[in-house]
């Protein structure tokens, strides 16, 4: 698609021309989807993918630079784990992007036996480095990939007033609905140890009013 024979460029324009102009359809569609997996839609893949001169022409030149430099825009799109993405690199290290492999485990291994130092040194910058973070593609480009093109429901404002306000409300519908429940709660537990501790009989009447209402509570609350 870019003009590369066996993933390299060749010396002669003309078989990047060729090789370019003679690509299956099935790499033209996976090229388009591609594209569309970083964030352009089909109609501008299909617009840059080609160029033309004055007269309207197809520049097979210009075309050829054209979706090569598309493509390096692409990889820098793609994530890691795209099957176009680019490998692991510093930039999608391990603690930002997990790629842990067995080819990164026995490169750690043999350096900490090589140079214990050193090492020590890439583990601690590791450390220190964020654990998460947002690409900031995500959100300064209105090119979305796909899968991140949702239905908007709303915004979730998170400033300390609308916190405060949230809290508020919540111990507001708390007291009216679980506080009821704690307070027959409690005046079951105090009557039912008058009762039995200091065998007052009143308490036992009040203990099974108490008990009423707390099933009365629950079953209204919860229930």
């Amino acid at each position: 698609m870019v003009g590369h024979v066996d993933g390299k460029s060749p010396r002669s324009p003309a078989v990047a021309e060729e090789t370019m102009m003679n690509a299956p359809q099935e790499m033209v569609a996976k090229f388009i989807e591609y594209g569309m997996d970083a964030g352009y839609n089909r109609e501008e893949m299909k617009d840059l993918m080609f160029v033309h001169d004055a007269e309207g022409e197809l520049d097979r030149r210009k075309t050829v630079l054209q979706r090569r430099k598309l493509l390096k825009a692409m990889l820098a799109k793609l994530s890691p784990k795209h099957p176009l993405g680019q490998p692991y690199s510093r930039d999608h290290s391990s603690s930002k992007d997990p790629i842990i492999n067995k080819e990164l485990a026995e490169t750690m291994k043999d350096l900490s036996q090589r140079d214990p130092k050193r090492w020590a040194t890439v583990l601690m910058r590791a450390m220190h480095e964020k654990q998460f973070h947002i690409d900031s593609k995500f959100y300064q480009t209105k090119r979305l990939p796909p899968h991140m093109r949702q239905k908007r429901y709303g915004h979730l404002e998170l400033s300390r007033e609308k916190i405060r306000e949230v809290a508020e409300n919540y111990s507001k519908i708390l007291q009216e609905t679980v506080l009821p429940i704690y307070e027959a709660l409690d005046s079951f537990n105090t009557s039912l140890s008058g009762y039995f501790i200091d065998r007052d009989m009143e308490a036992g009447d009040q203990a099974v009013a108490a008990a009423a209402e707390l099933k009365a509570q629950t079953e209204q609350r919860i229930v």
